[in-house]
């Protein structure tokens, strides 16, 4: 107990980052181990049952999380979350059907499939949001709308957390911001031309 008031200060941040670090990393062999199982059960099914599972798997659980965050929630995060996910899986859908029209019988594609829509789905990878904005985005020349939409969010969040006086200086520093990096854009461009 004499020691507590000197060692106490010292020793708790370390506790609590490694309490945060130790969490993360059982949760990480535990996941994986799921992951295994899952993955070991659907090595064993025939190919009409992994191509169900995928579908089922793709299709079931981000049905039912959809029309609850459409009929629940007020954030477009979570409904964009979903409409990036559908437009995703619709693809890859769309793959695995050509894939077994044009080549056959592929051996692991539904293996593949299944990870991809994991990769899409689960939240610790937010594969959707990577594919929507580095793959869609760009292949339907969106970038620019997709920035603005992104700076209108911006924009509410920062009136939605700053008080009311600060505003105008807070926007006004916002759009300094954007205009010295156009300002530094472009001078790196006469530099590298000339």
């Amino acid at each position: 107990m004499i020691t507590k008031p000197y060692i106490a200060p010292i020793v708790s941040p370390i506790a609590k980052a490694a309490e945060g670090l130790l969490t993360t990393l059982a949760l990480t062999v535990i996941n994986a181990s799921h992951l295994w199982f899952v993955a070991f059960f659907f090595m064993a099914l025939p190919a009409m049952l992994k191509r169900f599972a995928v579908i089922a798997t793709g299709s079931a659980y981000p049905v039912a999380a959809t029309i609850v965050t459409i009929a629940t929630e007020d954030d477009d995060n979570a409904c964009d979350k979903w409409l990036t996910y559908w437009s995703c899986f619709s693809l890859l859908y769309l793959g695995m059907i050509s894939a077994e029209r044009l080549v056959g019988r592929v051996p692991g594609l539904y293996t593949l499939c299944l990870a991809v829509t994991f990769y899409l789905m689960l939240p610790i990878f937010d594969g959707s949001n990577a594919v929507f904005r580095e793959i869609l985005v760009p292949l339907f020349r969106q970038r620019e709308a997709l920035l603005l939409k992104d700076a209108r969010k911006l924009a509410k969040n920062m009136v939605r957390q700053l008080p009311a006086d600060r505003y105008s200086e807070a926007g006004n520093a916002a759009a300094a911001a954007f205009l010295e990096e156009v300002n530094r854009l472009q001078q790196t461009e006469r530099t590298t031309f000339s």
